[in-house]
């Protein structure tokens, strides 16, 4: 059987700066159990439907929003570069976006940033097959002599993706920490989610 390749698609600066545009370009990646990970090409979520892990828990249905979205923060020396983004009473605060290069989706979405010329972070997602998991892969230039620090800040939920969460709600989770691993205990009518976190390269 004859398989056919999807094609390479690629949205550079000149799109992406295009705000609006942008906004209305969206990805959508599965994991063959009725969940999946999904957002726009600025990285910005626009609907209550997006989520980097959305799990079914009764396949391929009763869809939940674990994992909202991861954002990064970049420190070199006294600099520090922002590049989540996220829309806050009807505008987008930080404005990450604005460091954001280049979006490819082949067949995976790749985020690649740019800052400044001065480092430039690609970040991948991706989705196991038959399993509730999502991969994100960050892979660092560091074109100066300078050392440089990522931070990853996960935004955790676990409501249904039908509903919202209201603003000051409570959101009863436990987080524990071992080793490279944070443990996210929800609800107890559902499963721990597992946030872990390896380095093949601690300077870049």
């Amino acid at each position: 059987m004859e398989t056919t390749a999807l094609p390479k698609i690629t949205f550079s600066s000149p799109f992406l700066s295009d705000v609006d545009k942008a906004l209305k370009k969206e990805w959508l990646i599965t994991n063959g159990l009725g969940g999946y990970a999904s957002s726009t090409i600025l990285g910005v979520n626009t609907r209550k439907y997006h989520g980097l892990l959305v799990a079914a828990f009764n396949p391929p249905v009763d869809r939940r929003v674990i994992l909202t979205k991861l954002d990064e923060e970049v420190a070199i020396n006294s600099e520090t570069f922002q590049l989540g983004s996220n829309e806050v009473q009807q505008r987008i605060q930080p404005q990450g976006y604005r460091h954001l290069f280049n979006f490819t989706l082949n067949p995976f979405p790749t985020y690649t940033y740019d800052l400044e010329g001065k480092l430039q972070l690609q970040k991948t997602v991706l989705m196991l097959q038959g399993k509730n998991a999502v991969i994100v892969i960050y892979e660092a230039a560091n074109k100066s002599a300078d050392d440089a620090l990522v931070s990853v800040s996960p935004l955790v939920n676990f409501r249904h993706f039908h509903a919202v969460t209201e603003k000051h709600a409570a959101c009863p989770v436990s987080p524990k920490l071992s080793s490279q691993t944070v443990t996210v205990q929800s609800p107890s009518q559902f499963l721990p989610s597992a946030l872990t976190l390896s380095s093949t390269n601690g300077r870049n």
